[in-house]
């Protein structure tokens, strides 16, 4: 009886805990709870089932509350946060050079990295409008294309919302695309092959807006301590426009506080720029941590 005594309640405690649990959280959306209530229900729906020999239900731990923000607090550290337009004066739309390839496949792929130490890298192009079946395989180029101008992109942030312009062997004009993924070896880190999209302006495209911090080496905060927390390296995004998109969005953390999150405000973006999920809300970009002296030094800015 003592043997099985453990098991047996675990076992309930496990039931009425995937019973109660979801409508807790139901009845508890629109209604506010104390920090105390919050905590207690963080403690109880953590607690693991391992120790009465049961699985764990990660989706009941899952439910402890996060604090809200508030609208004023996001416009206060909105204000930190603004997005790089398109510039005239950069070279925006650099040319890659490409030529078809009649040989397909795993093997043929590796020998033309091999073979060419890796000047040319597979590529596919697919040229079909939104709408359109994708898996006709008339819709893609399959390409071998210089990674040089890529991986110029890439080192800076910029692959994923950059307009290229793809110069084919053997045809006159160049095709406006934007990569969509790039793979790499995980050792070597050498570039493995591209997936590429024909522009068409107006189009929806996921882009990803890389985020950058400015002044970091200029903080009071930091200097004394202060420890900045980068969250995203791009900020996912849906482009509808032409082929000046956005270069950045870059932080001014020169007076950063400790405690201080910085979130991408949709009211900040521009026209035809949205973030791609709405749903979760405001996509953490970074935050601040620090020792008491980085507090102490952001109590007096």
């Amino acid at each position: 009886f003592f043997c099985l005594l453990p098991t047996g309640l675990g076992l309930v405690f496990a039931f009425v805990r995937g019973m109660l649990g979801p409508l807790f959280r139901h009845a508890t959306r629109s209604v506010s709870r104390s920090a105390a209530a919050s905590r207690l229900f963080s403690i109880v729906c953590s607690t693991r089932s391992h120790s009465f020999g049961l699985p764990h239900f990660s989706a009941i731990r899952s439910f402890s509350a996060v604090p809200a923000t508030s609208k004023a607090e996001i416009s206060k550290f909105a204000e930190d946060v603004f997005v790089v337009p398109w510039n005239d004066e950069v070279d925006t739309s650099p040319v890659v050079k490409a030529s078809l390839r009649t040989l397909k496949g795993k093997d043929h792929s590796a020998a033309l990295r091999k073979n060419s130490n890796y000047k040319q890298v597979p590529a596919i192009l697919h040229t079909k409008e939104f709408g359109d079946n994708r898996k006709n395989v008339a819709a893609r180029l399959v390409l071998s294309v210089d990674p040089g101008p890529l991986l110029k992109s890439l080192k800076v942030g910029e692959l994923y919302n950059t307009v290229f312009h793809l110069q084919v062997e053997g045809q006159g004009a160049t095709i406006p695309m934007v990569c969509s993924q790039y793979e790499a070896d995980t050792v070597s880190m050498k570039p493995m092959n591209f997936i590429l999209h024909k522009f068409l302006p107006g189009r929806t495209y996921k882009v990803k807006i890389p985020v950058k911090f400015e002044n970091e080496a200029d903080s009071v905060v930091i200097k004394k301590g202060g420890h900045l927390l980068r969250s995203a390296l791009y900020a996912n995004c849906y482009w509808k426009g032409d082929d000046k998109i956005p270069r950045s969005v870059t932080i001014d953390v020169m007076d950063i506080r400790v405690g201080r999150v910085y979130k991408l405000d949709p009211q900040i973006l521009p026209d035809k720029l949205t973030i791609r999920y709405p749903k979760r809300g405001m996509p953490v970009l970074g935050s601040c941590r620090g020792s008491k002296a980085a507090k102490e030094a952001s109590e007096d800015l």
